[in-house]
């Protein structure tokens, strides 16, 4: 539970989650590895943004990240969206409030996940969803 772990612990117990999920995309740009879409193939887009790192107490930390995750479809005139938001309602019911989240000494509760604006390019439909964590750590 070392503050210098409970970022990147969070950014995997949150990649498990969604690996876990089946039949949604696991292919993709997840942060720090860089990918190049194929054309017609569904991906994801992951990343962590930390919001804060407060001292509460006894040298405890109070950690704030929202996790990113952003869906990314072809566009389909026959399916429209149905595929992405199938996808995109799997991820918000695994990240829903009070869930827990664990990862090497990490434990994360989710706070709230929101699906975004759908963003139509194209190619692409694209859904951004953001899971708001928390967790604590030992300063």
């Amino acid at each position: 539970m070392s503050n210098a772990t409970t970022q990147p612990d969070i950014r995997s117990a949150s990649r498990a989650v969604v690996l876990g999920l089946g039949g949604v995309p696991t292919e993709g740009e997840w942060e720090g590895i860089t990918y190049t879409p194929k054309l017609g193939t569904p991906w994801l887009r992951d990343g962590i943004e930390p919001v804060y790192s407060d001292p509460v107490s006894n040298g405890m930390i109070e950690n704030l990240v929202l996790y990113t995750l952003t869906f990314f479809y072809p566009v389909d005139a026959t399916k429209g969206t149905r595929d992405i938001d199938a996808a995109v309602g799997k991820v918000l019911d695994a990240f829903k409030v009070g869930t827990w989240l664990e990862y090497g000494n990490t434990r994360a509760i989710s706070l709230k996940a929101e699906r975004r604006r759908m963003i139509v390019e194209p190619a692409w439909l694209s859904v951004p969803i953001i899971a708001r964590l928390q967790a604590y750590s030992l300063d």
